[in-house]
């Protein structure tokens, strides 16, 4: 029983071998492989697809199961860490990028001393005078560093920053307060001498000069006009006939003017 069993198998055998040997003989051009050129195992020289493609992952190889889906994107960023990575990619194009500290994928935004996050770095924070970032202590005008500006220095009256010269009150820097004493010693007082040497601040009572000239003098003028003569009045007084002896044709007079008037202002019952 085994033995004709076993010479039916020979049999069967040697048939196949035939047939398939015929076939090859017939039709040798056929070449079984891959012919999907996105397949990780894709054969250029195939002619013929065996269902053998691989697309990263092995094929499955339960025949019961639906056929793997073909992704149609297969180059790209691999890296899941990458702002724009691609879970479908099978190889690394070496796209990749990453988020900058602000949060902007390929960004160039940094983080600046006081902590803030852009990419502009003419707002970066700079170091105060006290060396704080972002601060605001400045140095015045006499080297001190804060930020008190309540405190800083100023000029003094001679415009030396921090100094020590103050105005008087005179209004004169450094003074000694002598430049504006009255002659009565008080400061910015009003009293002044007058031409006679009187020390007070009323204007009303100071001295005048006479017809002379002289401050607080006691020459007068006449009612001739004449300022202080030896006679008063003799210039204008005198015989005024001019039928007269004794006619006075030199009598004269000042009038309200000032101009020399030659007439007698007053007549003198002196004529013969």
């Amino acid at each position: 029983m085994n033995i004709f069993l076993y010479k039916i198998f020979l049999k069967l055998l040697f048939i196949t071998i035939c047939v398939n040997g015929l076939f090859s003989q017939q039709d040798s051009s056929i070449i079984l492989g891959c012919m999907n050129p996105s397949a990780a195992n894709y054969n250029p020289e195939a002619n013929r697809d065996d269902g053998s493609c691989t697309f990263g992952l092995i094929n499955n190889q339960n025949h019961n199961t639906a056929p793997p889906q073909i992704n149609t994107v297969y180059n790209g960023c691999t890296d899941s860490t990458a702002c724009n990575y691609s879970k479908d990619a099978v190889y690394n194009d070496n796209s990749c990028k990453y988020p900058d500290p602000c949060g902007e994928c390929d960004g160039k935004g940094y983080i600046d001393e006081c902590g803030k996050c852009d990419a502009n770095p003419d707002n970066d924070c700079t170091q105060d005078c006290a060396g704080e970032w972002g601060g605001n202590a400045v140095v015045d005008n006499c080297g001190t560093c804060d930020s008190d500006a309540d405190n800083n220095c100023i000029q003094d009256c001679a415009g030396e920053w921090g100094g020590n010269d103050i105005l008087d009150e005179c209004g004169v820097c450094n003074g000694d307060n002598t430049s504006c004493i009255d002659c009565a010693g008080i400061i910015n007082g009003n009293s002044k001498l007058d031409n006679c040497g009187i020390c007070d601040a009323d204007f009303d009572n100071d001295c005048t000069q006479d017809c002379m000239g002289k401050w607080d003098g006691d020459a007068i003028i006449d009612e001739c006009g004449e300022c202080n003569p030896e006679i008063y009045n003799n210039s204008c007084t005198g015989c005024i006939d001019y039928r007269a002896l004794n006619y006075n044709e030199n009598c004269y007079y000042y009038n309200l003017d000032g101009y020399k008037v030659n007439e007698c202002l007053f007549s003198e019952d002196s004529c013969f």
